[in-house]
């Protein structure tokens, strides 16, 4: 099962949780220490394991052109939002790969290279800086964000509010 698959199951059975809940599933995970990380194929085979024919899979590339700036600007807004959701779902499994690979909780990717990532998402680039890589390159980078980051940061409340003050 990919990571989207699993963060679509979660939201879907959580739906309709409550915070308490939810804080509670995510420390449950949490404290199972699980690796959340993809395998790396390029890892050699154990040697005690029989030898399998396996088909060499084509490797991962980055799907889509990065426009040039003059291209980019061009662009109403809702049709650059449509461009990097196309991008991103394109890309699913090749960024899953990334993220998976550094960890971080976002990425900025041109021309098919990870140029920039970020641990926290207190570490987003600026639009100032993304214009700046974007004049130097004259190609417009775009900032994917891991989902499974996004999805553990956003679930963490540290205060829980009672439904009823006047329980006596």
């Amino acid at each position: 099962m990919t990571r989207e698959a699993i963060v679509a199951n979660a939201k879907k059975k959580y739906a309709n949780a409550d915070e308490a809940t939810i804080d509670a599933v995510l420390r449950t995970l949490q404290e199972t220490k699980f690796d959340w990380r993809l395998p790396d194929q390029s890892l050699a085979a154990d040697a005690t394991a029989p030898e399998k024919v396996s088909i060499a899979k084509p490797l991962l590339k980055f799907i889509g052109e990065h426009l040039t700036l003059e291209e980019y600007r061009k662009l109403s807004l809702h049709e650059r939002g449509e461009l990097k959701r196309r991008l991103k779902e394109q890309n699913r499994e090749w960024l899953e790969k990334k993220f998976a690979g550094v960890q971080t909780a976002w990425l900025m990717v041109l021309d098919g290279e990870v140029i920039a990532s970020g641990e926290s998402l207190g570490d987003y680039p600026s639009t100032e800086k993304i214009r700046e890589i974007g004049l130097r390159h004259r190609k417009r980078p775009f900032v994917f964000i891991n989902d499974w980051f996004v999805m553990i940061e956003e679930s963490h409340s540290p205060y829980h509010p009672m439904v009823s003050h006047n329980i006596f």
